[in-house]
Formats: structure tokens, C-alpha cells, sequence
């Protein structure tokens, strides 16, 4: 059946999507980070840091729960989860230097953010066995729609505010979101599959699934790592500098660059959705090598060009990047099963941390070293390529293993 206790399913999914549109404020920590700087007089790289931070802290904080979830009532850890992200954004609003503002953003909000992107990933996967591609798309479609609304309206409260009031009022924006949709965040009973669906047409049977030891032992899973990594740079890099990006590289204003950091959001949001869905139909390999090939191409063309053409290329990156995480979250569901599905998705989870990590930080080497963004392109381009020879690798095992 759809439905439990009355709930259709797909409400619990749009539940899950709300977790995601929340911690997808860290997207526009780029907006933030330029008008802190404007107004404190604040080293930029290390506010800029606070980006990465997170990553790091959410991955650990997802290491951890990934061990326990699968046996939590999940609306404890998503409530707990919305409380700690919306408090991380509130006390930052509050610092009065940089370390108090990374500490609140990154630790606080950081440790919420591992809560809810792990719990709304296991709910999604559990409801959704039979359409993998189209939960983890419409799932994390959340975390790409949280940007094209907030970037603008955070900016709009920057000019007319300030940017702590601004985080104080996105931080209970936040914990009210998750207060209203926390009753749906229930997992479906031991042995439920969709009304229809035996679990025997090809797909993984929702109760089956590999343990994350079992999985470590799979030479695809080191493969599938690697391509995930190369996958999600290039898009970490844009979103962690995308406001400073779009004014340097593309001649834009502040107001306009925050508009566009939004518009970046949007076309995420395009990869997050349709390119998983498109997964569900013709297999996960095609997505995986258009993403890839897409950063290689588009790197290329921003690290030779000015104005428009760079802001279309970026808009490309960020269709990829969306897509390189719906689409890897589906093929793990699908490679190792679900029944594992929050310690399994917590330890892939931990390249597009370092993904979150490389990426800003290339593009803040080359700023400091070069004056410009353009060399970071061209370093993202060349992972890109890599990611696109190891799933050429995982493609050709898995034919010679059937």
C-alpha cells in the first residue's frame, strides 16, 4: 500500500524534501560570506571556510548517526536535527568575529545539518523502493529549490537590515519548517513494499541490501567514490564562491550576483530531479557520464572567458552537480539495497564532503595566487576527466561480471 495510518507516501517524501530545502541554506553561504566581509572587515577566506567546515562536521555527524538510524524513530533525529540547524544559523547572527561565526555555522548548524540530509535520505529510500531515481531526485530536489527562494530574500534582508538579522530571521525560518512536517518523518513498518510492487522486476528488493562492511568489500564501491568526488567539485567550487564568481568573472553586482546565485540553485535543482528520474528509465551510467563530461567541457569555457559565457557554462555545472548527487545516491541504492540504506548512504555521502572541501578551496588558492578564478576551472576540469575514466572502469567490470 501508499499509504500508513492514512499518510499517503508521497507526503512523507515531500517531508523529506522540506529537510533538504533547509540545510540547502548552506548553498547561499556565499551570499552571507561577501556581505559579512563587506560589513566586519572579516578575512574572507576564513569565512569562506565556514562553507567546507560544515561539509566536514555534517559528514562526521552522518558517520556516526548512519551506525543507529536504521533502528531510531527518525522523527526524533529530524527534529533534532531542524532545532540544532535553525539554532546554528540564529547564534551565528550573534557572532562578533569570525571564529564565533564558524563555530555557530559550522559546528551548530553543521551537526543538524548530518541529522536531517541523513534522516529525510533513509525515510525517501524506504518509501520509495520501487522508484529509486524519483525519491532521491524529488528528495534532495530540496536542497536545490532552498536557493533560488532564500538567495534573494536573504539579500533583501541584508540591504534592508543586516546580514546577522538576516541570519536570525533564515535560522527560525528553518526550525519552524521542520516543526510543522516532523509527524511525517516515519519510516514504513519491517517488511512493507508499495501497493503493485513484489520487489521482483529487476529492481533491489526493498528488504535486501548489503551491511556497510560487506559493501566496503565491493572494488565498484572505491570506483563509484572516486567518480563521486570528481562528480561534485566542480558545483562545490560555484556554490562556495558563486556570489564573488558572478561579480568577478561575471561583471554583475552584488544584488545581481545574489539573484544569480539563486538562478545557479534552479538549474541544480533541473539536475537533481530530472537527471535521476531520467536514471530510473535508461540505467544510471548515461547521467553519470553526461555529468562528468559536462564539468570537463564547462570548466574549460570558464577558465578562457568573461561575462555571459561563463554564467551560461556555470549554469551547466551547476545541471550537473545537482544531478551527481541524486543520481550516485540512486546507484547506491540500487548497487548495495536499502535495508542498509543510512550507514551505507553515510559513507559514500563522505566524497561529496570532500568534494565540498576541494572544490572551495581550489577556488581560493588560485583567487589568492592569481587574482582570478579562471586556474580553478581549469583544476576542476582536469577531475572531472578523471571521474569520467573511472566509471569508464565501472562500466567494464560490471559487463564482464555479467
Amino acid at each position: 500500500m501508499g499509504t500508513k495510518k492514512g499518510i499517503h507516501r508521497g507526503w512523507r517524501l515531500m517531508a523529506c524534501c522540506a529537510a533538504l530545502f533547509c540545510t540547502g541554506g548552506f548553498y547561499i553561504w556565499s551570499v552571507f560570506s561577501s556581505a559579512l566581509v563587506s560589513e566586519y572587515g572579516w578575512d574572507v577566506a576564513k569565512v569562506t571556510a565556514g562553507y567546507s567546515l560544515m561539509q566536514i562536521v555534517a559528514q562526521i555527524t552522518s558517520l556516526i548517526l548512519g551506525r543507529f538510524l536504521d533502528k531510531w524513530d527518525t522523527r526524533k533525529s529530524y527534529i533534532i536535527g531542524g532545532i540544532l540547524f535553525g539554532s546554528g544559523f540564529i547564534v551565528a547572527g550573534f557572532a562578533q568575529s569570525e571564529i564565533a561565526l564558524i563555530l555557530a555555522y559550522s559546528i551548530i548548524a553543521g551537526v543538524g545539518n548530518g541529522f536531517l540530509y541523513l534522516t529525510a535520505n533513509s525515510v525517501s529510500a524506504k518509501w520509495f523502493p520501487d522508484k529509486r531515481g524519483l525519491a532521491a531526485g524529488v528528495t534532495l530536489s530540496g536542497a536545490g529549490l532552498s536557493p533560488i527562494i532564500l538567495a534573494p530574500v536573504s539579500q533583501i534582508f541584508i540591504n534592508n537590515l543586516s546580514p546577522a538579522s538576516s541570519l536570525k530571521i533564515v535560522g527560525v525560518i528553518f526550525v519552524v519548517i521542520i516543526a510543522l512536517c516532523t509527524p511525517l518523518m516515519q519510516k514504513p513498518a519491517e517488511g512493507w513494499m508499495p501497493e503493485g510492487w513484489s520487489g521482483e522486476t529487476g529492481e533491489v528488493p526493498a528488504d535486501f541490501g548489503y551491511t556497510t562492511k560487506e559493501m566496503l568489500r565491493q572494488p565498484h564501491f572505491y570506483l563509484l567514490f572516486i567518480v563521486y568526488i570528481c562528480a561534485a567539485t566542480s558545483g562545490n567550487l560555484v556554490m562556495g564562491h558563486a556570489s564573488n564568481i558572478c561579480q568577478t568573472l561575471g561583471g554583475f553586482d552584488a544584488t545581481q550576483a545574489a539573484t544569480l546565485t539563486g538562478i545557479l540553485s534552479a538549474a541544480s535543482l533541473v539536475g537533481r530531479f530530472g537527471l535521476a528520474s531520467l536514471s530510473d528509465k535508461i540505467g544510471r551510467f548515461i547521467p553519470l557520464f553526461f555529468i562528468t563530461g559536462v564539468c570537463v567541457i564547462m570548466g574549460i569555457i570558464c577558465s578562457q572567458f568573461t561575462g555571459i559565457s561563463v554564467i551560461i557554462a556555470l549554469l551547466l555545472i551547476q545541471v550537473a552537480f545537482g544531478g551527481s548527487n541524486t543520481v550516485v545516491k540512486a546507484t547506491t541504492d540500487e548497487f548495495w539495497g536499502a535495508k542498509y540504506v543510512a550507514a551505507n548512504w553515510s559513507v559514500m555521502y563522505l566524497g561529496y564532503t570532500i568534494s565540498a572541501v576541494i572544490g572551495p578551496s581550489i577556488a581560493s588558492a588560485c583567487l589568492k595566487s592569481t587574482g582570478s578564478y579562471q586556474l580553478s576551472f581549469v583544476v576542476s576540469a582536469v577531475i572531472a576527466a578523471v571521474g569520467v575514466v573511472m566509471l569508464g572502469i565501472i562500466v567494464a567490470m560490471r559487463k564482464k561480471r555479467a
